[in-house]
């Protein structure tokens, strides 16, 4: 079928009549008129229309069934799609389409169209309307946000909830309503839960993405979500509570209080008492395939929003020390799922380990704490090591930018002293980087490749063990490295790859050490 410039060089218009001024400023013009008249035609021709272009809801629906089912008239329901999104016409027969809910792949696409449309065309309507297209869409969610329905309704009620919160958003004089939407969530007949949670979700989401408004708006909304703190914290324990065991709800659940940590207007005074965190870490902890990887994801996503959160630990002391306690508590888990090899399981409590360290690091280097209880304590490192420790070499990765914002905290320090205090777990850090950067005796021509995957993780290597180094002394970091090689002389099965690695160590800081330093170290 032909675009619109098609249409107007290949003399189409001539049969089509003018479009008027009261037309043309409502966005409809002549070539969109044809354009509409020949997919009809194509679609069926035995069909007759009276009403005007763009104006008939029935060959919306039927275009949507084209483009969406395939075949022949795909192209042509695309064009005529795209056309009537950008029309004026649009907002009220996207409207009608829900509100007859006979479809549900129209509903889903029309709730989609809303949706965009306010985030994109929203100055399209007048805002005399703006209060009805709320109390249409809350109407629409009634009927579409009952939780007996099928997964083409969930997608449209998603649609709606996000359509609600973005329209919400981008009128600043209304303020003060998400609370009372929350209320009135709770009071439709049928089971709103799945509803609720949706919209607790997207509206911290969307405030930080949406564009087009101003920061003082955001920060509105940011407080306004803040207070509704308490309400949600008990809301979330009791669907907790009461769905437990069901998996899907459980990430339902995860999922809305990461978006809400990830606001940082929300204070967490009743998150740190509440039975979230201890179920959250409960999920982590149980290594069992019966358990969905998604969740354990999901779970934890949720734990790491919330050292994000902790970072300022002057204002979430209380979550901090709760937090530090349950990933003090990994440690066992971790173990376990290292011997099971369950990766996936690995990283993800790996990543905590490592976002923990980046949370406290602060705390770690300017207080030097021995007591593994406190916050920011040495015992920190443990996990840094044990996530190190790990053969896997990707999982030891996850460390270096972390322990690059130690030794630049510890760089401040002119206190041999001091620094003494880190200088074995620093060590134990360089013996892991040794056994991670051997070769493969098997795969020789890739790993010596730079442009092969081990080959750029012994150059990230480098660079973190460069970082570290001065934690140890350059000299002691080779003494160290010469010390393997003796080992591998008197070792009779011992590998070229021993020696290799060792030599491959030495080279990376070699070059730090000083004349005097290379004197005293002439014996090598």
């Amino acid at each position: 079928m032909p675009n619109a410039s098609q249409i107007e060089s290949m003399g189409y218009l001539a049969h089509i009549r003018n479009a008027t001024p009261d037309l043309i400023a409502g966005g409809y013009t002549s070539a969109l008129g044809c354009s509409r008249a020949l997919f009809e035609a194509r679609i069926d021709l035995a069909h007759t229309y009276t009403h005007r272009e763009m104006d008939s809801m029935d060959t919306v629906c039927r275009a949507i069934d084209a483009f969406y089912n395939g075949g022949p008239d795909v192209q042509p329901a695309q064009q005529f799609l795209q056309q009537f999104q950008e029309s004026t016409e649009s907002w009220t027969i996207c409207d009608q389409i829900i509100r007859l809910h006979s479809n549900s792949l129209a509903c889903y696409f029309a709730s989609q169209t809303l949706r965009t449309k306010i985030l994109k065309k929203f100055s399209q309507l007048p805002p005399d309307q703006y209060e009805a297209l709320r109390q249409s869409l809350l109407q629409h969610l009634d009927r579409h946000g009952a939780s007996a329905h099928d997964s083409q309704s969930e997608a449209t009620a998603t649609q709606l909830c996000l359509a609600i919160a973005d329209l919400y958003i981008q009128v600043p004089t209304w303020t003060n309503w998400i609370f009372e939407l929350l209320n009135q969530c709770q009071t439709l007949e049928g089971d709103r839960t799945i509803m609720t949670l949706t919209l607790l979700q997207v509206f911290p989401e969307e405030v930080e993405n949406i564009r087009g408004i101003g920061e003082n708006r955001r920060i509105a909304i940011r407080e306004e979500l803040a207070g509704c703190e308490q309400p949600m914290i008990t809301f979330l324990s009791h669907v907790l509570e009461k769905f437990h065991a069901n998996a899907d709800m459980l990430k339902r659940v995860f999922k809305c209080l990461e978006s809400n940590l990830q606001n940082h207007q929300m204070r967490t005074d009743h998150f740190a008492t509440s039975p979230l965190i201890s179920s959250i870490f409960h999920v982590i902890a149980t290594i069992d395939p019966a358990i969905p990887s998604s969740l354990h994801e999901t779970a934890t996503n949720c734990i790491v929003a919330a050292l994000y959160r902790v970072e300022d630990i002057d204002s979430h002391g209380k979550l901090a020390e709760i937090i530090h306690r349950g990933v003090i508590s990994l440690i066992g888990p971790f173990q376990q799922a290292q011997q099971v090899e369950d990766l996936d399981r690995l990283q993800n409590i790996a990543r905590i380990f490592v976002e923990t360290v980046e949370s406290f690091y602060v705390q770690i280097v300017n207080e030097a704490h021995p007591d593994p209880h406190s916050v920011g304590s040495l015992a920190c490192f443990d996990l840094l090591l044990l996530v190190a420790g790990h053969h896997d070499w990707s999982l030891i990765e996850m460390t270096f930018n972390v322990w690059y914002r130690i030794t630049e905290e510890l760089f401040k320090y002119d206190d041999d002293q001091y620094i003494g205090k880190f200088r074995p777990y620093a060590e134990k850090f360089i013996q892991c980087l040794y056994e991670h950067c051997k070769m493969d005796s098997d795969d020789v021509d890739d790993i010596l490749d730079e442009s092969s995957e081990f080959g750029e993780f012994r150059a990230k290597a480098v660079e973190a063990l460069r970082d570290v180094v001065f934690i140890v002394n350059s000299d002691k970091c080779i003494q160290m490295m010469h010390q393997k090689l003796i080992e591998c002389c008197h070792r009779e099965n011992a590998s070229w790859e021993e020696s290799e690695s060792a030599l491959f160590v030495m080279a990376a800081v070699v070059q730090n050490l000083l004349p005097l330093e290379l004197s005293k170290n002439d014996h090598f």
